[in-house]
């Protein structure tokens, strides 16, 4: 490389001028870059002219980005269901990466630990927020369906896709409209991806609502006590399914969390309010007979009945008069059901004193 080119000096301005040359050449091809104009010099006198020139290198890469996987997922789904159904069949997913680095299973090679998962939920919006989905057999916003996580995922090339099959259960309890099957894909967020915001696939679905139970009781009772007595003994308590599917109890598989109880209390009238009674030795309107509380009890199909026994302590302090034994079926409000009115029975009882 030459760095300057004199020019005829004269008396007064002397103009210097940078070429570049291709190295190794006795008659280079020289590139004019600029011209540095010095100040008077007096003849004879030589001047030292340092210049650099940066050459960019050729081929090199310029603002360069690091291969990144991008997970996108489609879904495609039935356009009606009735609530309580399990879609999964007719649902299809497909996981897609149009990235430029390979994106992590949970049953790959490259990382299992932090491979990506999907989740099928249902929504009232295409707005699904990153975050694993809650299962729950009740309908709540952005609930994940009954089978609905693809856990068992391999490693996915870039520009690959795979297919994946899911579950696609329905909460039974979910109103009458339309929602959307959407699919996100790694809900869990575990793989660093170039883009973030493509994750969710959204399929329009109509939804009319389905089977549910319907719980209330049979109830019998001695037509006289006296205050201070257990009736227990003689109190025929008979739980009933009147509905289109299964209620669950405490003790049974189906969802034990959000089962039912049978509370029985003791009631100036017939009118006993939502929600669990309070024991109290003394007497209070609609308050819990002691071991009137019936907390063990069994997933109950629909048309099916169920048995239970039941404790009856009366207040010793109960004025004489009458009343009503009541019994509320589901007080905590917890078994979703085609009909939340028909959850109390009564019978009329005269109480006494000893």
């Amino acid at each position: 490389m030459n760095f300057l080119r004199r020019q005829p000096v004269g008396s007064s301005i002397v103009a210097v001028n940078l070429f570049t040359t291709k190295p190794k050449r006795r008659s280079p091809m020289h590139r004019y870059h600029s011209s540095i104009h010095l100040q008077t010099l007096v003849p004879s006198t030589f001047v030292i002219v340092l210049a650099a020139i940066i050459i960019p290198v050729l081929g090199a890469p310029h603002n360069a980005q690091k291969a990144m996987p991008d997970l996108i997922v489609k879904i495609h789904g039935p356009s009606a269901a009735i609530a309580g159904d399990d879609i999964g069949p007719s649902i299809h997913v497909l996981a897609r990466n149009i990235g430029t680095a390979t994106a992590p299973g949970t049953t790959g090679t490259l990382d299992s630990a932090n491979g990506f998962m999907i989740d099928v939920v249902l929504s009232t919006d295409t707005n699904v927020p990153p975050g694993f989905a809650t299962f729950s057999p009740h309908f709540s916003e952005d609930v994940l369906l009954r089978g609905g996580r693809i856990s068992n995922t391999v490693d996915l090339a870039a520009g690959a896709n795979k297919a994946y099959p899911t579950g696609g259960g329905i909460p039974s309890d979910t109103p009458t409209g339309y929602y959307y099957i959407c699919a996100r894909i790694d809900s869990g967020s575990r793989v660093a991806e170039a883009n973030e915001a493509n994750n969710v696939s959204c399929s329009r679905i109509r939804i009319r609502g389905g089977k549910k139970p319907d719980l209330l009781t049979r109830l019998s009772a001695p037509a006289s006590a006296t205050s201070g007595s257990d009736i227990g003994p003689s109190v025929k308590l008979v739980a009933y399914n009147a509905g289109t599917a299964p209620a669950p109890g405490t003790s049974g598989p189906l969802d034990p969390a959000n089962s039912y109880m049978i509370d029985l209390v003791l009631s100036t009238d017939v009118n006993v309010p939502p929600g669990f009674a309070t024991f109290s030795p003394h007497f209070s309107e609609d308050v819990l007979l002691q071991g009137g509380r019936t907390s063990n009890t069994v997933d109950l199909a629909a048309g099916a009945n169920k048995a239970y026994p039941t404790g009856g302590g009366i207040p010793s302090d109960t004025p004489t008069g009458y009343y009503y034994i009541c019994a509320r079926i589901d007080p905590g409000s917890k078994v979703s059901e085609s009909n939340e009115a028909n959850n109390v029975t009564c019978v009329r009882i005269k109480i006494t004193h000893p």
